[in-house]
């Protein structure tokens, strides 16, 4: 979903954690640079400039090309143009937003024939560790569930910080108390890149698939669900099937008089 109508290529936007960065016009600098990705730090928060095979989502702007650029060069912001070792990127207006999903809680279901195996999530503390943590979340402690998984793992997003990302977006499309759950990123014991997709996540925002697992479990569409999740496992190591962990645990963790059901054919799923 894009918030409006433009002629303009889709494939090269930007999502909202840009607006701070282009609305403050504050310098900032490289903090890690990838062969699809460049991550910048500003003083209003975290961004990337990224391939446009890169999926969308909250910190990314998706260009065209990629700039030739290290760790610690300077990023200077006029207006909407970024201006690094003297290449001038000129920023997609075209905003990327992620669907509305009416009620999450429908996605449980499907979900859970979806994910029948849990992925590694290589938590580097034993396995009990997601055990604890999911049963944090039955007993409805969401902080201390995220406390468990937050910066454990190996990465350029921990697998726990994955996992705790997929948690906190859910809990936020169920409306659950931002203030709680913005705590919950902001006193993250992780790095600046995974704690900006913590918050992000926390404010009801991720990677597109992310959003597309949901939206197409929540309304029984199995075939994109499994698009989504193939996408999902594309991302990183395990990063994509580590945040789908966290989106079911938290999903099944939901009240139960407040879930919603949805008939599902076990048959076509598996």
């Amino acid at each position: 979903m894009y918030s409006c109508a433009s002629l303009a290529d889709p494939a090269l936007n930007r999502g909202q954690a840009w607006d701070a960065v282009v609305e403050s016009g504050l310098d900032g600098r490289v903090i890690a640079t990838f062969t699809r990705a460049i991550y910048l730090s500003f003083p209003v928060g975290v961004v990337a400039l990224v391939d446009s095979k890169v999926d969308c989502g909250p910190l990314h702007a998706r260009l065209s090309f990629l700039p030739q650029v290290a760790v610690g060069d300077i990023a200077n912001v006029v207006g909407e143009t970024v201006i690094m070792n003297g290449t001038q990127i000129t920023l997609p207006r075209l905003l990327w937003t992620p669907p509305t999903i009416p009620n999450v809680r429908r996605a449980g279901l499907l979900l859970q024939q979806l994910l029948i195996q849990s992925p590694v999530l290589d938590l580097g503390a034993g396995t009990d560790v997601w055990e604890r943590a999911t049963t944090a979340l039955r007993t409805g402690d969401v902080v201390a569930a995220c406390q468990h998984l937050v910066g454990r793992g190996i990465g350029l997003t921990p697998a726990g910080d994955d996992a705790a990302a997929g948690i906190l977006l859910v809990y936020a499309l169920a409306d659950s108390d931002p203030a709680i759950l913005a705590n919950i990123a902001d006193a993250a014991p992780t790095h600046e890149i995974s704690r900006a997709f913590l918050r992000w996540a926390a404010r009801g925002q991720a990677v597109e698939p992310v959003h597309d697992l949901i939206a197409a479990s929540a309304s029984g569409d199995v075939l994109g669900a499994r698009q989504a999740l193939r996408r999902l496992g594309a991302l990183g190591h395990t990063s994509g099937l580590d945040i789908a962990a966290g989106v079911a645990a938290a999903i099944s963790s939901l009240p139960p008089d407040r879930r919603a059901t949805i008939d599902v054919d076990v048959q076509s799923v598996r």
